[in-house]
């Protein structure tokens, strides 16, 4: 058992001495990876301010998953309280003993809350990690927005945006503007099976001068505090050289097909390189192993 315990220790160190660590100023939630050979299982990571004592802080961890992609009812798992009170130490990481379908999406959420001496709060944090369940040992992609490529003619830009289906949001917000204060003259959306589209057509526009094209998305889930995220993404677009001018937005039934040419995307945590894909395989097995023994 020690031999065990020795070896984890050493493997954590190597993994934490081959990455960069993040500062913060109280503990947030680190890279989610898969667990080698077990889809149904995912590895939630923490990163801790450095030589810093909790005061008064309790934490608690709860699990969405979103099965089937049920938007508005996925399937809760809330944990106990914690107490981090006058510590500096604790897990950097926790398989949670919930099983999942390969491939659901999955919000893990932490809350922090810190308390003075007279248990007055003084933060109460919400936060959370968009990831899926892993297929074949491998996290899938989160399905980012997508941006079509913009049509440009002298004196207009018609651009589409593609939402899917399957992200676990219900509140969906996404607007467009050329270089800072342009509006869209016209906008639409729609949706099919795949996509929630909006088409954003700007107009009066001159000739042969570039844009500085800009969308802003929020997305939330109001079952989920934390579960906020945001982007702004840019690109510059040149209107074309020819007198021809266009006053009528492109009809919505003849949609482009969708590409990311903003690199609009939802931002996830990294895997790691491979080494520390090795370390990590190694770490978990150790720790089945000392559950085992234990």
């Amino acid at each position: 058992m020690l031999v065990f315990i020795v070896v984890y220790s050493c493997l954590l160190y190597i993994l934490s001495s081959g990455q960069i660590t993040p500062a913060v100023i109280y503990p947030t939630l680190g890279p989610v990876n898969p667990i080698p050979n077990n889809d149904s299982m995912l590895n939630f990571t923490f990163i801790y301010p450095a030589n810093y004592q909790f005061v008064n802080l309790y934490v608690q961890f709860t699990i969405y998953d979103f099965v089937n992609n049920t938007v508005l009812s996925p399937t809760k798992y809330p944990f106990s309280w914690a107490n981090f009170t006058n510590s500096n130490t604790s897990l950097p990481w926790v398989v949670p003993n919930v099983l999942m379908i390969p491939g659901d999406y999955v919000f893990g959420c932490f809350e922090w809350v810190q308390t003075d001496a007279s248990d007055l709060t003084l933060s109460d944090i919400n936060e959370c990690v968009l990831t899926r369940a892993s297929i074949n040992s491998t996290t899938p992609p989160i399905v980012p927005l997508n941006v079509s490529n913009p049509v440009a003619t002298a004196t207009s830009i018609t651009f589409y945006t593609y939402t899917s289906q399957m992200l676990p949001y219900d509140q969906v917000n996404i607007t467009a503007n050329i270089n800072g204060t342009v509006q869209p003259s016209i906008t639409n959306t729609t949706s099919n099976a795949t996509y929630n589209i909006n088409m954003f057509y700007f107009m009066n526009l001159t000739q042969n001068t570039p844009y500085n094209i800009c969308i802003s998305y929020i997305y939330a889930n109001s079952l989920i505090k934390g579960s906020d995220a945001m982007d702004t993404s840019c690109d510059v677009m040149t209107t074309s050289s020819t007198s021809s001018v266009s006053s009528i937005a492109p009809a919505s039934s003849t949609l482009p097909t969708p590409s990311p040419s903003f690199n609009t995307t939802t931002s996830r945590p990294s895997s790691g390189n491979s080494f520390n894909k090795t370390i990590l395989y190694l770490m978990t097995t150790i720790s089945i192993f000392i559950s085992i023994f234990i």
